[in-house]
């Protein structure tokens, strides 16, 4: 890591996850975040390895729930029919639970 840092080639070391969230330079180059999700709780997480200038790199928002995205994504970004996307939910097609019984 040093020789190649050494004549600007961007390198790292590869350490074990343990290694890394205790890592004193880690945390205090932000590299470890702290993530609140409603279901899971607060845990810390990998950020990204690097730092770009002028690029923001922080996690913006902990994973999305089951589902949490369905109606965005069917009604805006496809443009199906409010009748159509009720039609899906009643029937199962799409939902914000697992689906049961499933075989």
């Amino acid at each position: 890591m040093n020789r190649l840092q050494s004549v600007s080639v961007p390198a790292e070391a590869v350490i074990d996850d343990g290694k890394a969230f205790g890592d004193p330079h880690f945390r205090s180059r932000g590299f470890i975040e702290q993530i609140d999700h409603r279901e899971c709780g607060t845990h810390l997480y990998p950020g990204l390895g690097f730092k770009p200038a002028n690029t923001p790199t922080k996690i913006r928002t902990a994973s999305c729930m089951m589902g949490e995205h369905n109606e965005n994504v069917y009604r805006q970004l496809l443009g199906t029919s409010f009748q159509s996307y009720a039609d899906m939910e009643r029937t199962g097609h799409i939902s914000e639970e697992y689906a049961q019984n499933v075989r």
